[in-house]
This record gives structure tokens, sequence and C-alpha cells, in this order.
């Protein structure tokens, strides 16, 4: 991330995640799917973000998407 970014993303107050290492801001309307076992934290959300977390069984895929 540039350092152009990095003050954009202060200003505004985006929360910054961290996926595998690696720093992502999502903009507004973007979805953000995780596969198990990913490694990822995210800042501390804003009073006008919104977090949804859906946990799907592994086996739900196994025995809808083979």
């Amino acid at each position: 991330m540039s350092s152009f970014e990095k003050s954009i993303q202060e200003r505004l107050k985006i929360p910054k995640q961290t996926i595998n290492g690696k720093e992502v801001i999502l903009k507004e309307g973007d979805l953000c799917l995780l596969d198990t076992n990913v490694i990822h934290s995210i800042d501390q959300a804003g009073e006008n973000d919104i977090v949804i977390n859906i946990m799907v069984r592994t086996s739900y895929f196994d025995s809808n998407f083979t």
C-alpha cells in the first residue's frame, strides 16, 4: 500500500484488514469471502460499517459443489 493510500485510509477512517499478511481495504459495496483457515484480522470498524459473518460447514460445499 502506498503512503498516499495510507493517508486517505487514515483520513476517511477506513478500517484496515489484514488477510494472509497483506493489507486490504474494502470500499463501499465490496464483499470479501475467505476460505477456511485463512489468517485475517480487521481494525475497529466505524459506526457506519456493517460486518456480517456467515459461517458454512465445509461439508455443505463438498456435497453441493462437487
